[in-house]
């Protein structure tokens, strides 16, 4: 009996777990749940034991239970929710469970429309994706998009559509998999999630948006013109971009806009770009917000500037913008670091006058010389970045960058020699 179950064991001791694991392969329903739960407890948290217990071959039985029909419900709940806890391990123990048809066998048993199994394996699915780093990447059928698209509609509960919103957006890396969903109408549902007042769904379908949209026209005019409730898709992420929305929020529907814009849906002189993307960005890279956002926020500013003239000279008049930039050069944070350097470069791609202001910044110059030999490569490919950009700038070139030897570490950069 369930009242019955004892503390559980740690799987490093085999002689006293064994009756546990023996008990899973039981054909009594009881007994098999009791050894589930136990096993269920003894993972939450814990990777070793998570490693344990795969390290027993225990994931085919789990889903082996999981995938039987004629298995009591509660068991095949309880091996859904442990192998959903076994894929928040390491990465070999996501390989694994991808390895084993994890994927394919949670997405069959959507079909089946249990409540409770169905919450289960949508939960499942979405430790998989964000745990997929790309590596052992799934390709989802039009009809599996589709069934995932249903349970994102308004009538199924918050969990659910946050699930969907999450696994679409670690889904979606590559143009036919952006085609794909844009395909299965995924748009038009995730313009009604947008109207969901709740952080857990409104953030994962704005991910789902700008990854829909990144570089791709046709995909991105579609969304554009989506419209909810009479309202196209870029007059509800203007909305989100509002103060008082969570920062997380904000910063998302102005990747969203900027996506959108890059990929020709949006023009720069649309005033949702100019007016309402643009200062929400500058606003988040000021010294009041933390590390992280305002590296994301100017990571994506330099993305919305980088070719535009006008968007670039309106941006670098905005209020303290480069000082806040020069700023994020300051931390320890390779990120900010990299995203400060590619703001810059954008910032000065086009416009002699931005360019000086830029480098007559307080120690710019000695900052990008220094981010040549930072150890972070991506630091360092965006300090070269950032000084292809400033070096535009024939007078800059006889003048600043002779003062400050910028051959030297340009030199060692490309010959590995770090005593040049």
């Amino acid at each position: 009996m369930l009242s019955d179950v004892r503390p559980f064991m740690t799987f490093m001791d085999v002689e006293n777990s064994r009756s546990y694991i023996d008990d899973l392969y039981s054909s009594d329903p009881d007994k098999c749940l009791t050894s589930l739960i136990c096993i269920k407890n003894s993972v939450i948290g814990s990777n070793r034991q998570k490693e344990s217990v795969i390290a027993q071959g225990i994931v085919p039985r789990l889903m082996q239970l999981l995938k039987d029909k004629n298995t009591k419900s509660n068991v095949r709940l309880e091996a859904a929710v442990t192998i959903g806890s076994l894929a928040k391990g390491t990465e070999e123990h996501v390989e694994l469970l991808i390895n084993c048809g994890t994927i394919s066998l949670l997405l069959e048993i959507l079909e089946e429309g249990d409540p409770l199994l169905t919450d289960a394996c949508l939960c499942c699915l979405r430790t998989l994706s964000q745990q997929d780093n790309g590596t052992f990447r799934t390709v989802y059928t039009l009809k599996q998009l589709q069934k995932l698209l249903s349970y994102a509609e308004p009538s199924e509960n918050i969990l659910r559509q946050s699930c969907v919103a999450s696994i679409l957006s670690s889904v979606c890396k590559s143009t036919a998999e952006q085609n794909a969903l844009n395909s299965a109408g995924a748009a038009q549902v995730l313009a009604g999630m947008l109207g969901v007042c709740h952080t857990a769904i409104r953030i994962p379908t704005l991910t789902c948006l700008a990854a829909m949209s990144y570089q791709n026209c046709a995909v991105a005019a579609d969304i554009a013109n989506t419209a909810y409730k009479e309202s196209k898709i870029p007059a509800l992420l203007a909305r989100l971009m509002s103060r008082d929305k969570p920062i997380d929020m904000q910063l998302e529907a102005a990747r969203c806009l900027t996506n959108l814009h890059r990929a020709g849906a949006i023009p720069a002189h649309d005033s949702v770009v100019t007016f309402r993307t643009l200062p929400c960005l500058v606003r988040i890279c000021q010294a009041e917000h933390a590390i992280p956002h305002r590296a994301a926020a100017a990571d994506t500013l330099a993305y919305l500037t980088e070719v535009d003239s006008g968007l670039q000279q309106t941006t670098a008049i905005s209020n303290q913008l480069v000082a806040a930039l020069a700023d994020l050069l300051n931390s320890s944070n390779p990120t900010a670091k990299q995203a400060a350097f590619r703001a810059f470069a954008s910032l000065g791609a086009n416009d002699e006058d931005i360019r000086k202001r830029i480098i007559e910044t307080n120690r710019l110059m000695e900052r990008v010389v220094e981010g040549l030999g930072d150890p972070s490569e991506g630091v360092r490919l965006a300090a070269v970045r950032c000084l292809h950009s400033l070096s535009r700038s024939v007078q800059q070139l006889r003048t600043t960058f002779q003062d400050h030897s910028v051959w030297r570490p340009l030199m060692a950069l490309l010959t590995g020699n770090k005593n040049i």
